[in-house]
């Protein structure tokens, strides 16, 4: 078995994902965006979700080879990952509910935008002595 092999079987067996795609994740000032680029997909070939739990974002879809329609062929270079691909963003942040979150799909990146959870003020009520207010 040559090293090429060798490697892709052990990226293989990391939780069945083949690839990783690049990622981004900045903050604004009340939301955390998530910017993964993946070219190449179409409406339901990717899933997100997120975990109150474990405050964790996952995306995990697969991305078909273009040749696998085309026949037997013979790569003379092949650099575009294809098959299953994951990514899990951390999520230290409040956020608000999952349902406030939107994904958007567009030449190539996914957006992904998280609604921070706003402080709460919660008023205190001053009693006095003898239980007076």
């Amino acid at each position: 078995m040559d090293r090429i092999q060798l490697l892709q079987q052990r990226f293989a067996a990391m939780d069945g994902a083949r690839f990783r795609p690049p990622t981004d994740v900045y903050e604004t000032e009340d939301s955390i965006v998530v910017i993964i680029e993946v070219a190449g997909l179409q409406e339901g070939q990717f899933e997100i979700s997120l975990s109150d739990a474990d405050r964790l974002l996952t995306v995990v879809g697969r991305r078909q080879s273009h040749s696998a329609d085309a026949g037997r062929v013979t790569f003379h270079q092949i650099e575009i990952p294809y098959g299953v691909f994951a990514v899990d963003v951390p999520m230290p942040w409040p956020l608000q509910e999952a349902e406030s979150a939107t994904a958007e799909y567009n030449d190539g990146f996914l957006v992904i935008t998280l609604q921070k959870a706003q402080p709460r003020h919660v008023p205190v009520r001053v009693i006095g002595e003898g239980g007076r207010t």
